[in-house]
């Protein structure tokens, strides 16, 4: 397979990686390359300042040789972009499926909403030159989704970059799997995805910057992970090593992932798990961040973020999406309330009134004695706050900071202050003074997302969920013992927290596994196991309710 990428002058474009998803290679002086005549698609690599008209054609389709040719695009430094995920655009006039009957999401965008967002982008983020969407673009991954989304994606005022999420390859329908690395998900077929959007895993440059898009799902279910790999090992080797890259994920990359890279990328931009997160590892910024259309399951409101790439560091900002269903334009307010805001005015009844360093969240706070602990984030940045207050006074005693934002409960013991961080760390600080004590390091701060509250039972504490479940030695934070084995990883943001009955730790339920069970507190070992939902078979309320606990039980 051969052909030319060429400029609008017609003249051939040396130096363009051009791919058929498998190898890569570089046009020659004159334009052209040659290719191994496989695989399901030929595309370029957009360089920076140009697009093209076309930069993919689907080999099954050509008659000639896939010829590209380039055309100007005004891209400068610093690049901002905006990045948007789990837009879950869904079509009304679709007919009701099964899986939507019982569904847990939110309907999704309307194509209003995500229309009016993306013709409206130089009003609402003038500097954005344009949009990174990762995945889940539609809700249940049918034509008529897809074909409203094409529509969509060409009102908007900016180039979009798109990728695919799990939702995507749903093809109206889907069933529960465990990946081979342990992973419940749905199942998928890409090939609506393909014949509607084109390439899954792609790449192009903007200034000084290599971006590379890849499908999460489809390499996490193992249909072409080594496929991917071999991809991303061979691009990546196009590329001169002093040239920053970043990663464009449905959900937050394995370390397996970025370990197949020669060299790790500066940043990753994700969706997936409908929260917000954004972590520090290594020397990669991980920014997860919630849908655009409706409010995550970290109680997080709608946001996009516009990302600032200055040629040496990438800058997040985050905007509070106000979707009114009322006026099918989104507004976006001019502060980000997610990061933080004023202090309201006290109402009468008010004794005092604390504003804390980062963001305000729904969870609870932590009282003993004279003594208020809350947990907050920062979350245009890899941290996070706990901070001790007076009761009587509402006076900030000590303020700690963290590598990561907290979102669960603090617990507190007589000298110590228990929290758990977004990437699953766990640190203590001494109650009296706010120092570090010790810090447990999250057991895979990439896949542990960590919502659910520590619970300190004596000597202990007991913090994780039921894919990945501690016991903490209170004094020094080593780990007594771990669980892993109770359900698979998902990425469902479930905020109950342990519950800790004398010696019993009995944790569950949803969305795996779909019944209690209880764990001696000493061990780790079962001690007994509930009856599963099969049990209420005969009554579908109450199988359905157990299946929506979420919360700790008292």
């Amino acid at each position: 397979m051969h052909g030319t990428v060429r400029a609008s002058d017609g003249s051939g474009v040396p130096g363009v990686a051009v791919t058929n998803g498998r190898v890569s290679v570089l046009t020659d002086a004159h334009g052209h390359y040659v290719l191994p005549a496989d695989g399901t698609f030929v595309s370029i690599r957009r360089p920076a300042g140009f697009t093209a008209d076309r930069w993919w054609h689907r080999t099954g389709d050509l008659t000639d040789a896939p010829d590209f040719v380039l055309t100007p695009l005004e891209q400068t430094l610093p690049f901002e972009f905006v990045h948007l995920t789990d837009t879950h655009l869904s079509v009304p006039t679709a007919p009701q499926t099964p899986r939507r009957a019982a569904s847990l999401y939110p309907e999704g965008s309307s194509t209003g909403q995500f229309q009016n967002l993306l013709s409206r982008l130089p009003e609402v983020a003038p500097q954005a030159q344009a949009v990174f969407l990762t995945g889940d673009l539609v809700d249940e991954g049918t034509a008529t989704e897809y074909e409203s989304l094409l529509r969509v994606l060409s009102s908007s005022a900016r180039p979009v970059y798109a990728i695919a999420g799990n939702h995507d390859h749903m093809n109206g329908e889907s069933s529960s799997v465990v990946s081979p690395n342990g992973y419940l998900t749905n199942s998928g077929d890409p090939a609506l995805y393909e014949q509607h959007m084109g390439p899954r895993w792609y790449s192009f440059d903007v200034p000084g910057l290599h971006v590379v898009a890849m499908d999460w799902h489809t390499h996490e279910l193992g249909l072409d992970a080594a496929l991917q790999e071999e991809w991303l090992r061979g691009d990546l080797a196009l590329v001169p090593e002093d040239t920053p890259w970043i990663l464009l994920f449905h959900d937050q990359p394995s370390a397996a992932v970025l370990n197949v890279a020669q060299r790790p990328p500066v940043a990753t931009f994700s969706g997936h798990w409908h929260t917000s997160r954004v972590v520090r590892i290594g020397e990669t910024l991980h920014v997860n961040t919630p849908p655009t259309f409706f409010a995550g399951l970290d109680y997080s409101p709608p946001l996009l973020r516009r990302i600032v790439w200055d040629g040496e560091t990438v800058t997040v900002h985050s905007d509070v999406v106000e979707p009114d269903t009322a006026q099918p334009s989104p507004v976006v307010s001019t502060t980000a309330t997610v990061v933080g805001s004023t202090a309201p005015t006290a109402p009468e009844a008010a004794r005092w009134i604390t504003s804390v360093p980062g963001a305000a969240v729904r969870q609870g706070v932590a009282a003993a004695d004279d003594d208020i602990v809350v947990g907050s984030q920062l979350e245009d940045a890899a941290a996070g706050s706990v901070d001790l207050i007076d009761r009587a006074t509402g006076r900030i005693r000590w303020s700690a900071g963290t590598d990561a934002s907290v979102k669960s409960t603090p617990a507190i013991s007589e000298r110590l202050v228990v929290v758990a961080d977004v990437s699953g760390a766990v640190h203590a600080f001494t109650r009296d003074s706010g120092t570090l004590a010790w810090t447990c390091p999250s057991s895979d701060p990439y896949r542990r997302f960590a919502w659910g509250a520590p619970v300190i039972a004596g000597d202990r504490v007991i913090v994780g969920d039921q894919a990945d479940l501690r016991s903490l030695d209170l004094h020094t934070g080593d780990v007594l013992w771990r669980r892993t084995d109770i359900a698979p990883h998902h990425n469902l943001c479930n905020h109950s927290a342990p519950l800790i009955v004398d010696d019993l730790v009995i944790v569950g339920f949803w969305p795996s596994p779909q019944y209690p069970l209880g764990i001696d507190l000493a061990t780790g070992r079962d001690r007994w196991v509930a009856p599963g939902p099969e049990a209420a078979a005969h009554s579908a309320p109450d199988a359905l309710k157990r299946l929506l606990i979420m919360g700790t039980g008292a």
